[in-house]
């Protein structure tokens, strides 16, 4: 998650300092203006990097979308597939047998 979860916290003791200085500050003077203005920027770019972060997949996920087609879609690994395939079953099958003969050989002793 490019947006990490200990950011969240920063910008709410941010926001909670920010609050009391500006409840505490006169509202006329210039500080008080100012707190209010980086407040808001501050206010704005945490809403829009949180969202982004949400909604833009990470750099594992981008990955996985353009290098395993690429790959899959291969000619070597489409030539391969259907012999892997024959191969699986037929060692699943020799072991299902296996497996098979063992439980026959125990229940008849």
């Amino acid at each position: 998650m490019a947006f990490s979860l200990g950011v969240i916290p920063m910008f709410v003791g941010f926001g909670f300092i920010a609050f009391m200085v500006l409840m505490i500050s006169d509202r006329k003077t210039n500080l008080f203006k100012t707190l209010k203005t980086h407040l808001i920027v501050v206010a704005i770019v945490a809403l829009l990097s949180g969202t982004a972060s949400m909604l833009l997949p990470s750099s594992k996920t981008i990955s996985l979308m353009v290098i395993v087609p690429a790959i899959v879609n291969s000619q070597p690994i489409q030539k391969d597939i259907p012999e892997l395939y024959t191969l699986g079953v037929q060692a699943l099958k020799e072991k299902m047998y296996e497996l098979a003969d063992k439980k026959v050989d125990e229940a008849a002793k």
